[in-house]
């Protein structure tokens, strides 16, 4: 004789293992969220890098244009908080180098501060990104002239890989975006349109930093 078999039981049974498979769902995602975020600790990571850029202005008197390439050695620093994934800190970097224009060459020094937000992933490969909220580029005269100081901020992007636990490789580009200069000699901050219509400066650097959590 066959055996009844009760719809209702059978529906019930199929909503049970539904029900079930998205408990698990979300106790996973719970459980990569909390463990994700959960191991925390203080992160300082010193660096050391080569920087290259590209400066490009037009007048805006006459409309002409200039350029000049930099290159520089930089030295920073990142102090903030690390979970197991992702991490935040505050980002200061100084870069002193050599400004080479179309005529002349000078030497400059520039010093950053910002804050930056990334993530370190499991297979050793880590991105961030950051926004500077103070970015000072001086100029230094030459012959007698007054040193100029450019303000702005800026926005970077970064990815890195770990060769060995304690060292990361990283390669970045950053946007400056000036809207400030000083011109020495005693004179005050001036909008930068004063003098140019247009002033881009984006630089690429390499770097090596030891990522320490304590």
């Amino acid at each position: 004789m066959k055996k009844y078999v009760n719809p209702l039981k059978i529906e019930q049974s199929m909503t049970s293992v539904i029900q079930g498979g998205f408990v698990i769902k979300v106790l996973a995602t719970s459980f990569i969220l909390f463990f994700g975020f959960s191991a925390n600790a203080i992160l300082i990571e010193p660096y050391f890098g080569y920087e290259v850029g590209k400066t490009s202005t037009t007048s805006a008197s006459d409309g002409s244009n200039s350029s000049s390439d930099t290159t520089g050695t930089a030295l920073g620093l990142r102090l903030g908080y690390k979970f197991l994934l992702p991490w935040v800190a505050l980002d200061y970097t100084t870069v002193s180098g050599k400004s080479k224009g179309s005529t002349a060459e000078t030497d400059f020094t520039r010093s950053s501060l910002g804050a930056v937000v990334g993530a370190d992933l499991p297979i050793g490969l880590r991105v961030y990104a950051g926004y500077g909220f103070q970015d000072d580029f001086k100029d230094k005269g030459t012959n007698g002239d007054p040193d100029q100081i450019t303000k702005g901020t800026y926005t970077k992007g970064g990815i890195g890989f770990k060769i060995i636990p304690m060292v990361a490789l990283n390669l970045e580009h950053t946007i400056h975006s000036y809207n400030k200069v000083n011109l020495g000699a005693g004179a005050g901050d001036e909008n930068i349109s004063t003098y140019f219509s247009k002033v881009e400066y984006n630089t690429t650097m390499l770097s090596l930093s030891v990522p320490i959590s304590l």
